[in-house]
């Protein structure tokens, strides 16, 4: 079974899922792995050197089969401009933000023609966002009547899921295209993790379960 939201389309993917940075668990062996079983991952470049970010970006693209295979991940809490224009030059064009001012990333990156994700902490964070025009967001489904019409991706496991008749279908009726992946573990996301196993098990053995 495929299910097709606005995350599937945009990215085309198979499965409303992808797999926000995990620390050194983002390798390219796993975002290729969640690539070739059609989801997609993200990697934090944050803490890479700058000098040698091109050259490690290259080794994701070799492994996903591309730019357009994966994405990159930025925690503004220091200046991190001159690390999103390498990325972009190095064609990335799936973005994340996290924390911070966004607003100028999200201008840069969208220029480039760039897909902006921004992950927010709450409705006020939600309504700037969409006043932004990022693509998507990241938030808890508790708040994703804040997101104004741009398409969410949940983070974060909820209780009413279940109650409504199974992940897949609550996350329909609240109005959700994705989920977020943040650690692969039964105990944390057993919803996500069920699919992960059934759909694409070689990306659950590729990475080290949390």
């Amino acid at each position: 079974m495929l299910w097709h939201t606005a995350l599937t389309r945009r990215l085309g993917l198979r499965y409303p899922i992808i797999a926000a940075p995990l620390g050194r668990g983002s390798t390219p062996d796993f975002l290729a792995a969640l690539a070739r079983e059609g989801a997609m991952g993200f990697v934090a470049i944050g803490h890479m050197p700058e000098t040698a970010l091109r050259q490690t970006l290259s080794s994701f693209v070799a492994a996903t089969g591309g730019t357009d295979r994966f994405g990159i991940n930025l925690v503004l809490i220091v200046d991190q401009m001159r690390r999103l224009d390498s990325a972009l030059a190095a064609g990335c064009r799936f973005v994340s933000l996290l924390r911070g001012d966004p607003a100028p990333y999200a201008r840069r990156a969208k220029d480039a023609g760039a897909t902006v994700f921004w992950t927010v902490s709450g409705p006020a964070e939600a309504q700037r966002a969409a006043d932004l025009g990022v693509d998507f967001m990241a938030l808890l489904p508790a708040i994703v009547d804040a997101a104004r019409g741009v398409p969410v991706v949940a983070a974060g496991w909820y209780r009413g899921w279940p109650r409504a008749g199974g992940g897949a279908r609550a996350r329909r009726v609240r109005g959700v295209d994705g989920h977020a992946l943040h650690c692969v573990s039964g105990k944390r996301q057993p919803f996500v993790y069920l699919l992960s196993r059934t759909f694409f098990p070689m990306a659950v053995r590729t990475y080290s379960s949390c």
